[in-house]
């Protein structure tokens, strides 16, 4: 071209910004890299890929280790005792726990099939749930009484299991 034009400078080219919409498979991990065919720079054989670094926006519900991911619940100390069902949130709405009975603070519940989707082998992790048991730190009177009275009854069987052993 004897005269070229301004924008491509005679290559028959100009850059442009364009805005692509691409899919992110489920369970991406964080710094992975997605191909976005035909959206690269231009080369004379054609347009090249894009390859787009996917940065995961850090939150405060759950903790994420490769599939699995991590989370708290506070329980009374009554379920904790007693055991129960406690509906929880998990990544995709919620999921019904199985509380035992007697559980301490500081065990590792297991949701199997809740964690994140895994692209490289199918299925999913698991939700683990760290189990933090409230205490209260004021009764009633009548509470104490209670509490008291089952304090008796659990040391009365606790003697009771020792002596037939």
């Amino acid at each position: 071209a004897e005269k070229p034009c301004k924008q491509c400078r005679g290559t028959g080219r100009e850059q442009q910004v364009e805005k692509i919409t691409f899919h992110i498979p489920a369970g991406i991990s964080e710094s992975e890299m997605v191909r976005v065919s035909g959206k690269g720079e231009y080369a004379a054989s054609g347009s090249g890929d894009l390859y787009a670094r996917i940065y995961i926006k850090k939150q405060s519900v759950f903790i994420r280790k490769e599939d699995d991911l991590y989370s708290t619940i506070v329980i009374p100390m009554t379920e904790a005792t007693l055991g129960g069902e406690k509906t929880v949130q998990v990544i995709d709405g919620n999921g019904k726990l199985e509380i035992p009975a007697g559980i301490q603070s500081g065990a590792l519940l297991r949701l199997s099939g809740k964690g994140m989707p895994s692209p490289r082998h199918g299925g999913r992790g698991s939700h683990f749930f760290q189990v933090i048991v409230e205490t209260p730190k004021k009764v009633s009177r009548r509470a104490k009484e209670l509490l008291q009275e089952l304090q008796k009854l659990i040391i009365t069987l606790v003697r009771r299991l020792l002596k037939q052993d």
